[in-house]
Parts: C-alpha cells; structure tokens; sequence
C-alpha cells in the first residue's frame, strides 16, 4: 500500500472511533473525507509552496484557486498553512511537502534571528539617537550661552562706544577751553609786556624829575633833624652840668 492511502482496517478503525464519540459515519463518507484533506494537502505543498513566485498577492491567489475559492478549507490557505500540518505531512509522507516545511521553519528561524539582530541594532540606534539628542541639547544650551555673552559683550561695547563719546565731547571741551586759556594767557603775556615798557618809560622819565624834586626836601629835612639833634645833645649837657653844681 502506497504512503497516504487508507486501508479498509484503518477505515474501520476511524469510523468506530468516531461512533464511540458520537458521530455516524459510513466508510464511503470517511473515505471521501480522507480523500478531500489529502487533496487539500497536496494542493498546498504543489501549488502554494511550490510556486516560484516571490510575492502571493491577490491575482496569484485568484489563478491558483479558481473554482475552490468557494471552499472555506482552500480560501483559508491565504492566510496560512492548513490546519494540523505536521500530521497530515506525516500521514500523507510528502517529501516535498516534509522538506518545504522545513525550509519554512528555518527561514523563520532566519527570520527571528534576523529580528533579534535588528532589535539590538535598533536598541542601538535608540541609545545613539538618544546621546545625540543630550548632545545636541548640550551644544543648543551651549550656543544658548555664547548668544546671552555676545549680547552682554555687544552691550559692553555699546556702552564703550558711548563712554568714548563723552569722553571725546569733554577732551574737545576741554581743548576749547585750552585754546581759550592760551588765548587769555597772550593776551595777558601782552598786557604784561605794555606794562613792563610803560613802568620802565616811566622809571626813566619820571625818576629823575621826582629825584630833582625830592631833592630839596630832603635837604631840608636833612638841616631840620640836624638842628633837633644839636638842641637835643645841648638841652642834656646844660642838665648835666646843673646837677654838678648843686652839692651842699
């Protein structure tokens, strides 16, 4: 008996199985239940597994299935194998059936552990995303910082600018005043020189003639202190002889 067919003992068996649970059945129907699943299986591992096209979309589905797109069993296979695949492969023996199916797991395995890799590159991306974050809110907070210092600086200097101009306006003031003090002092320099050469025209002028008449009086006062002088030492003498004469 070939892998897959069903013997008339072991359709026996199935159907007093199925009795003992309470569902009647004839060896017919049994049999043409085995022969739908079997179907169902081969259609599955021949026609869905076994198609070399890299996307089972809408259009694929619709070839493939044709007329069986009414049976629920076959419209399910959209969605995913056939229900308790691992018995039927392993009561219908499909090589290629057993072998897709391994591949099937492998290249899910392929698939988690490519997940589990991506998951850690992601997880690494995260952290990285997040330390340039912190980094790029460390260097806003730093430009934060250089922008409130230019301001302060870019004041500093406004108030420089206009400390330089004050200054200038009081060392222009100042310098006027200068100019008008050095004007003052020419002026009085000037003056000081007109001065100096009328006292020195009078000195030579007018001395002279206060000498000349200065001179007489002088003379007289002269004679006068010399006549007080002559009374004076006399008026004494003639005391002191007085008080000589006067002993008893």
């Amino acid at each position: 008996m070939e892998v897959g067919e069903l013997s008339d003992k072991a359709c026996e068996t199935i159907r007093q199985r199925l009795f003992k649970e309470g569902m009647k059945c004839t060896k017919s129907q049994i049999r043409y239940k085995w022969d739908e699943v079997k179907r169902l299986h081969s259609f599955y591992h021949n026609k869905v597994l076994g198609a070399k096209v890299e996307v089972k979309d809408e259009k694929f589905w619709k070839r493939i299935l044709k007329s069986r797109i009414s049976k629920k069993e076959y419209k399910d296979l959209i969605h995913g194998p056939p229900k308790d695949l691992e018995h039927l492969d392993f009561i219908f023996g499909n090589k290629i059936a057993v072998e897709s199916y391994e591949k099937e797991n492998q290249e899910r395995e392929s698939a988690e552990s490519s997940r589990d890799v991506l998951t850690v590159d992601l997880e690494r991306v995260t952290h990285d995303a997040k330390r340039f974050s912190e980094q790029l809110k460390m260097a806003e907070d730093t430009n934060k910082r250089l922008q409130e210092c230019n301001s302060s600086l870019q004041q500093q200097n406004s108030n420089l600018q206009a400390d330089a101009s004050k200054s200038g306006e009081t060392i222009s003031k100042l310098q006027k005043e200068k100019s008008a003090m050095m004007e003052t002092m020419a002026i009085m320099r000037e003056s000081n020189s007109s001065m100096g050469n009328q006292l020195e025209s009078y000195r030579i002028v007018q001395a002279p003639r206060m000498i000349n008449e200065f001179s007489p009086l002088r003379t007289s006062l002269s004679t006068q202190f010399s006549t007080f002088l002559h009374q004076s030492f006399r008026a004494v003498s003639d005391g002191c002889g007085a008080r000589t004469e006067r002993p008893a």
